[in-house]
């Protein structure tokens, strides 16, 4: 980020590297990366923000010995401003609530700051949140720039500064989708504004149900769900660095009402489910995050003790195909491991399992419905059946089965004197 005093840069390395950066290939600053990798260092620089081909590179060198360095990560485009605000120095507050925090403009399909494009997730939902807004200063009195939500408005600042930032209060909750600021010296040429989108989440007993109206009605307390994403350069899915963005919280656990969220640039993703007795872990699908809403409910779904008819997942399909219980009993589905699979294949599939368990039921609608999410090499996952009828559900190898449930007829007993 580009602020008048210099310019800040955060990132993680290996623990303890030297972390070298560069601007157009000369070396402008060093800093050394914490035990945990983080660093964050802030230097001054004249082409940031006045010549738009300046672009920061970094590498990160072993300190035992600075000059075995990794190669130069991506370059980072350090533009000037664009519109007559300056993202950079502009962002949101919230002062309190689960999104409580700073928010800043940027436009993630480059993760750079923007006045056009830009995304912010979540606050909108939230009472007591103010934007700030920097105007570069041109010289004299500036405009006064305005904001419309949802092409109603203007609203107006609740300051007349001398010096930007211009302050917009919102003290009651707002649900706005796409903003725009406004210059009044050319208000027929608004900057284009951005979105503000809210992905969210929640865990919530599968048995009992998902009502979208209420969705924690049957919200499960006490789960840790951990964000994983896919960095080929850290040797595949890894613990998203959510303190990096707004300080977010990763893994999280989910309070009274099951919710979670994690607020992700772009990127593949997927959400790994578990740590509470008496329910069965659960990994969802990979998401690929690009700047749409993205909500994942999750349907958790308890362990049942027991005996239990076992099905084995195997390439060819479900062995058995069809598989008969009565009412009240379980079902036990167990991921194959092949022996015959080249060790490279089985570990392929144990960070990328093709596996996925899914009843043709809507597990979101149907309370008879069911999801074992992606399944590993070995896993199980168990399924109590309570209403009479036949499930068919798929493996998400392209194979499918079916459990019958059938139900117990009790008949009298005459006995003759």
């Amino acid at each position: 980020s580009s602020e008048t005093n210099g310019t800040q840069v955060i990132g993680m390395a290996q623990g303890n590297s030297i972390v070298k950066f560069y601007e157009n290939g000369a070396e402008v600053l060093t800093t050394t990366a914490e035990a945990s990798g983080f660093f964050s260092v802030t230097y001054t620089s004249t082409r940031v923000g006045v010549n738009s081909l300046t672009k920061l590179t970094a590498t990160a060198c072993l300190a035992s010995d600075p000059s075995q360095c990794s190669d130069l990560g991506n370059p980072v485009n350090l533009k000037p401003i664009q519109s007559f605000w300056c993202p950079q120095r502009s962002f949101w507050t919230v002062d309190s609530g689960p999104y409580a925090g700073t928010y800043k403009f940027i436009d993630p399909a480059t993760g750079e700051y923007s006045t056009q494009n830009w995304v912010i997730v979540g606050p909108h939902h939230f009472p007591a949140s103010t934007i700030s807004l920097y105007l570069p200063d041109r010289g004299g009195q500036p405009p006064t720039p305005y904001i419309t939500v949802d092409n109603s408005g203007p609203i107006y600042p609740t300051n007349t500064p001398t010096k930007s930032p211009w302050q917009y209060n919102f003290p009651v909750p707002l649900r706005p989708y796409d903003l725009l600021f406004y210059n009044p010296l050319d208000p027929l040429n608004p900057s284009e504004g951005g979105r503000l989108i809210d992905p969210d989440g929640y865990i919530f007993d599968v048995t009992q149900g998902f009502d979208p109206i209420s969705p924690t009605l049957h919200a499960v307390q006490g789960v840790t769900v951990t964000c994983m994403v896919s960095m080929t350069e850290w040797g595949g899915w890894v613990p998203w660095p959510a303190h990096l963005y707004n300080n977010q919280v990763n893994p999280q656990v989910t309070g009274e009402d099951g919710y979670f969220a994690f607020f992700t640039p772009p990127g593949y993703y997927y959400l790994q489910v578990e740590g509470i007795d008496g329910y069965q872990s659960w990994r969802s699908p990979v998401v690929e995050v690009i700047s749409d809403i993205v909500h994942v409910n999750v349907p958790y779904t308890p362990w049942q003790s027991g005996d239990a008819a076992q099905v084995m997942l195997t390439a060819a399909g479900p062995e058995p195909a069809v598989v008969t219980v009565t009412a009240g009993s379980a079902v036990e589905w167990v991921a194959e491991v092949d022996g015959m699979l080249p060790p490279q294949v089985r570990m392929a599939l144990m960070d990328n399992p093709s596996l996925r368990l899914l009843s043709v039921l809507d597990p979101l609608a149907f309370v008879d419905g069911w999801d074992g999410g992606a399944m590993a090499p070995g896993q199980i996952f168990r399924r109590q059946f309570d209403t009479p009828g036949t499930y068919t559900y798929t493996d998400g190898d392209g194979n499918s089965g079916q459990v019958v449930v059938s139900c117990r007829v009790y008949l009298p007993v005459v006995m003759r004197p």
